[in-house]
């Protein structure tokens, strides 16, 4: 493949550096390490488990409750399934950010874990994509340009402020992709790509996708493909190994069957909604100008065939999948696959303006309205992504996340070690935070509920509801009972089952 190699970034550096370290600052400030809800508190908890040289951890029973009074599943916190060992519980999320998070918190302690992955990886993908954009032609501005355009997209940026997988897999695909294409100068370059693709399908099993477009761009020789093997060799042990020694055998994972999450009938409706938020974010035209990339395509273009082979199969596959349609931040799945796009469409843009060129001339007065006009969109593109993320509030994210520990801290000092909680939301953080047991409002029936109530009234075994503000109603519905507010902070309560209503003089504390 040829590809241009990196020049001069001459007075573009300073405002590039700048931009890098404003992210990093965004981050830091913005950024939230705490175990929330499903994905955040499974990666954690896994890594946890990791960090102390485990692969399970015990089902936590209700204090004087029979085991088999309660189904294991009423006791299951999210981001966890049952293991193969009988009364114990296995994170059911990949490995590959656990990791991340473990070797971060040997440097930062868990508290900080999260931030930092995240700052890492996201000076990586900017800077390797800046990096990609030149080696594949585009001049220092455009690079940055593109670099930018990624960096303050709305889905960019909410997952690098939080713990999850998407903008660390995202940069590793990048990794892999600059890497490969440096295959031909060195065969350590072939190494690393293999190296980078490995990890990268260790943080999210579907980056496998990538394979084709890494393929397509390595030179045509057995040496080079076992260098890229080799490279990747070590990530696919480990999973391998990890998978047999978890799940039972090496091709399992800790994903139920998710075939039934995938449908035909799911492809249009999910296509449409991927391009209605990205011309929402970036306006329409990086979309038109894609489809001058596979016009390149049919005419061989070698270049944008790579950027294509890892496009394509990434949107492909999550256009069949039930959940890439609820809300515009479920592009977080195809966020890999945005780095491909933008530079398929800048490479064209650019080569739309050497076309202009070519025909009136450096001064000619066709170019100058060409460029006039990219540079409108580029920066009509800018101001839709930034006021999307003022919008959404993403500059204030994780503001409200350390109501979590808190709330754990709290019910862990003042409900005693007997204590009990009912939770959904707050269940994984229970389990990373505090010791104490979980019972899933969202699983027990109303019967076993009752019995339940009966049965640790009888032992002594107070219960306590830890809620997000839009669960209190609905636990209040289900569970009938008279529990009373004994905490909030922000949006999360604690609520107590009372054996008698609270006296009308009795008010929760606030704080």
């Amino acid at each position: 493949m040829t590809v241009h190699r990196p020049g001069s970034q001459g007075v573009l550096r300073p405002a590039f550096t700048f931009f890098l370290l404003a992210y990093v600052n965004y981050i830091v400030v913005t950024g939230s390490s705490d175990a929330v809800g499903s994905d955040a508190s499974g990666y954690l908890n896994r890594a946890r488990l990791f960090a102390a040289g485990a692969l399970t951890t015990p089902l936590r029973g209700v204090p004087g409750i029979p085991a088999e009074c309660l189904k294991a599943e009423d006791l299951t916190p999210l981001g966890f399934r049952q293991s193969r060992q009988a009364e114990r519980l296995v994170p059911y999320y990949p490995i590959g950010l656990p990791l991340h998070l473990v070797a971060a918190s040997w440097i930062v302690g868990w508290n900080a874990a999260g931030i930092l992955v995240n700052v890492v990886a996201s000076l990586a993908a900017l800077t390797l994509l800046y990096l990609l954009g030149r080696r594949l032609g585009l001049p220092t501005t455009w690079a940055a340009a593109c670099t930018a355009s990624f960096g303050l997209f709305p889905v960019t940026v909410r997952y690098f402020n939080r713990v999850m997988s998407d903008g660390v897999a995202t940069a590793w695909c990048i990794a892999a992709v600059y890497c490969v294409t440096r295959s031909r100068d060195s065969s350590r370059w072939t190494v690393l790509s293999g190296a980078c693709f490995g990890v990268a399908v260790l943080v999210r099993p579907t980056n496998a996708l990538l394979l084709p477009a890494l393929l397509l761009a390595l030179p045509r020789r057995p040496a080079a493909i076992a260098a890229f093997l080799a490279g990747g060799m070590p990530s696919g042990l480990a999973l391998g190994a990890y998978n047999l020694s978890t799940y039972g055998s090496v091709a399992a994972s800790g994903y139920t069957d998710i075939s039934d999450l995938l449908a035909w009938s799911y492809f249009l409706p999910r296509i449409e909604h991927f391009a209605l938020w990205i011309s929402r974010f970036l306006t329409p035209v990086p979309l038109l100008l894609w489809l001058g990339s596979l016009y390149r395509c049919v005419r061989g273009d070698r270049i944008h065939l790579l950027l294509n082979a890892w496009l394509l199969p990434i949107v492909g596959f999550y256009a069949f999948y039930y959940y890439s349609l609820d809300t515009w931040w479920y592009l977080r799945f195809i966020l890999p696959a945005l780095p491909p796009l933008l530079l398929a469409g800048f490479l064209v843009a650019r080569g739309l303006v050497d076309r202009v060129t070519a025909f009136s001339g450096s001064a000619g007065t066709a170019r100058a309205v060409v460029l006039t006009v990219l540079v409108g969109v580029f920066a009509a593109g800018t101001a839709l992504s930034l006021d999307s993320i003022r919008r959404f509030r993403l500059w204030t994210a994780g503001a409200d996340y350390d109501a979590y520990p808190r709330a754990v801290a709290w019910l862990q000092s003042q409900g005693g070690p007997r204590a009990a909680v009912i939770a959904k939301e707050f269940s994984g953080a229970v389990y990373f935070y505090g010791d104490l047991p979980i019972v899933r409002y969202d699983l027990i029936s109303q019967g076993a509920f009752k019995d339940l109530c009966e049965r640790t009234r009888g032992a002594g075994t107070p219960l306590y509801a830890m809620l997000l503000d839009k669960e209190v109603p609905v636990v209040r519905e289900k569970l009938r009972g008279s529990w009373q507010e004994v905490w909030h902070f922000k949006h999360a309560r604690i609520l107590k089952l009372r054996e008698d209503p609270p006296s009308p003089a009795e008010t929760p504390p606030a704080r």
